[in-house]
């Protein structure tokens, strides 16, 4: 959709490689990285960067928790040098980031942060700092909490569940913009028992974030949205019996194949 809005544009993606030549460039990091192959057009993270410097402010992981806990891959080289940055916690704290050889730039740099952290007291001072920004907002990519979030001064959310129930939160969002808190709230008490879907990885066998993003590809296989629950080497796919487990969560919240 971005590359219909933006022809002129370039854009980077883990998987997918990169499409385009222009000097602002989109870094898309899909949820389906954590698997075998790409789904076109599902971004989980997704950021821009502009010459001469680049930034990337996505997810607030400093790894990808696999099971041998693999650092994130840099995406393919433009114009001969690396492309991938990333905001850590501490970063976004500051309103400092990084460019593409991890260098910290001035905020102007950044439009939107997404803080993922679960660090909600660091996230509402991040908010209250952000308000005299012209053109900058912030992003909570806290599933549980998104209307807690934007009561105090988030402008969105960029939640990982959002790929699998992208309408709940679009009907949370909505609320919340209209002032409807109970209705918010309500939205909100649905993908918390929705997120339930994350446990069900057996203990001790995969990383908490590897249980969840495995969780998340298994529950868009089962609604017709990808074709596989298969990860990314060393990280093991959800079982049968797991697929069951997240197969009745989402009977339970009403959500059918696509």
């Amino acid at each position: 959709m971005i590359r219909q809005e933006r022809p002129d544009d370039a854009f980077i993606g883990e998987e997918s490689g990169t499409h385009g030549h222009g000097r602002r460039r989109w870094l898309i990091d899909a949820v389906d990285g954590a698997g075998a192959g790409p789904s076109p057009g599902r971004g989980d993270g997704l950021a821009t960067d502009v010459d001469p410097v680049g930034v990337q402010a996505d997810q607030p992981l400093q790894r990808r928790q696999s099971g041998a806990g693999e650092d994130y891959r840099d995406a393919p080289p433009v114009d001969g040098r690396p492309t991938r940055g990333r905001v850590g916690d501490q970063g976004k704290r500051s309103r400092v980031g990084c460019t593409s050889t991890g260098m910290p730039v001035p905020t102007s740099m950044i439009s939107s942060p997404a803080n993922s952290s679960g660090d909600d007291g660091s996230f509402r001072r991040l908010a209250i700092g952000a308000r005299e920004l012209p053109q900058f907002s912030v992003l909570t990519g806290h599933e549980l909490v998104v209307d807690a979030m934007m009561l105090v001064g988030a402008d969105g959310s960029v939640p990982g569940l959002g790929n699998v129930d992208p309408h709940g939160y679009v009907r949370l969002h909505e609320a919340a913009v209209r002032g409807d808190w109970a209705a918010a709230r309500s939205e909100q008490d649905h993908l918390v028992a929705l997120f339930d879907i994350v446990r069900a990885a057996r203990p001790g066998t995969v990383s908490a974030t590897a249980a969840g993003l495995g969780a998340f590809k298994t529950a868009l296989m089962l609604r017709g949205l990808v074709t596989t629950n298969v990860m990314s080497p060393p990280t093991r796919r959800l079982d049968a019996a797991e697929t069951e487990t997240i197969a009745a969560c989402l009977d339970r919240a009403g959500l059918s194949r696509v």
